[in-house]
C-alpha cells in the first residue's frame, strides 16, 4: 500500500513541514497533498492550509524531494472557475516538467465557507458537474500549446497534447462513468467497505484512493470512530497497517492520511514508518 500525507503536518512554518517530509526515507510514503480551504470553519478544528493551494504547490515543487507526487485534495469547484484553474495547473506543469502532480477536484464539504462567500451550498453538486463538463469540453480542444475558448486562446510556453487527467473526489456513479476519459483516479472520503466494494465492482478500471483523518495512538486496541464536527478515527499504527491491508484487497491503491495529533508528529511518524 502507498500512503500520502496531507500537509501541513504541524502548525509550524511551511519550511519546517518541508524539512520534516524531506527527512522521511520510506518509499511507501510517495505523495504530499494540500487542501483548498480559503476559510477556516468555526465548527471544527480542521484548518486545512492557511496558504493558497497553487502558491504552496509552486513553493513545494521547488523545495520538496523530487520523489514525492504533489497533489491537491481537493481543488474546490465552488470557489474556483475552470479556466483560471486550468491555467494554474498548466503553469505548474510547464514550470516543473519533471515533477509529478495529481490534481484532485471536488465539490467542497465546508458549508460555512460556502455561506461566508455567498455560494449556494445546495447547488454545489450541480456546479461540480458543470465544472467537470466544461473541463472535458476544453480537454478535447487542445492543439499544440493552445486551447481555443470562443474568440480567445489559452496558451502555454511548451507544446502539450492534452490537459492533465483529473483525480475526482466523488461517489457519483453517473459522473465516474460519463467522464472516465479524463479521470486518472478517484479519492473516496470516509467510505465504508461496502461502498468501496460497490464502486470497485462497477468501475474496475478506476484507480481508487482513500482519504482518512486519523489520530494515531500507540498501544491502542481497536478503532474509535469519532465525529466532533469533523470525522476521524483513533487507532494505533499497527491497526492502521492492518486496516490498509484490508483496503488493498478492495482495490484501494493509496491511503491519504490527515494526521490530527500534530504536536507529537515526529514520534507519530517514526512509529508509522516502523510499521509500513
Amino acid at each position: 500500500m502507498k500512503y500520502g500525507l496531507l500537509m501541513p503536518l504541524t502548525f509550524q512554518s511551511i519550511d519546517k513541514n518541508i524539512e520534516l517530509v524531506n527527512q522521511l526515507e520510506n518509499e511507501n510514503i510517495d505523495s504530499l497533498w494540500l487542501r483548498d480551504i480559503p476559510l477556516i470553519q468555526t465548527s471544527n478544528t480542521d484548518f486545512g492550509s492557511k496558504l493558497d493551494i497553487f502558491t504552496q504547490l509552486t513553493y513545494m515543487a521547488e523545495k520538496v524531494n523530487q520523489r514525492y507526487i504533489l497533489g491537491s485534495a481537493v481543488i474546490n469547484t465552488g470557489f474556483r472557475t475552470v479556466i483560471p484553474t486550468i491555467n494554474a495547473m498548466m503553469s505548474l506543469i510547464s514550470l516543473y516538467p519533471n515533477r509529478k502532480f495529481d490534481f484532485g477536484i471536488g465539490e467542497g464539504t465546508k458549508q460555512e465557507a460556502f455561506q461566508a462567500t455567498q455560494l449556494d451550498w445546495g447547488n454545489k453538486t450541480k456546479e461540480f458537474i458543470k465544472w467537470i463538463t466544461k473541463y472535458n469540453e476544453l480537454s478535447e480542444k487542445v492543439f499544440q500549446n493552445k486551447i481555443k475558448v470562443g474568440d480567445a486562446y489559452m496558451t502555454w510556453p511548451k507544446k502539450v497534447s492534452s490537459l492533465p487527467k483529473l483525480t475526482l473526489s466523488t461517489k457519483n456513479e453517473e459522473v465516474i462513468n460519463k467522464f472516465s476519459s479524463i479521470i486518472e483516479s478517484d479519492i473516496l472520503w470516509f467510505s465504508t467497505q461496502d461502498e468501496i466494494k460497490n464502486l470497485q465492482l462497477k468501475f474496475s478500471n478506476t484507480n481508487f484512493q482513500l482519504f482518512l483523518s486519523v489520530d494515531l495512538v500507540e498501544n491502542f486496541d481497536g478503532i474509535d470512530y469519532i465525529n466532533k464536527g469533523q470525522k476521524f478515527i483513533r487507532l494505533s499504527p499497527e491497526t492502521l497497517v492492518a486496516l490498509a491491508a484490508e483496503y488493498k484487497t478492495l482495490g484501494i491503491s493509496r491511503i491519504i492520511l490527515s494526521i490530527n495529533n500534530s504536536e507529537n508528529i515526529n514520534t507519530t511518524l517514526n512509529k508509522l514508518l516502523e510499521k509500513i
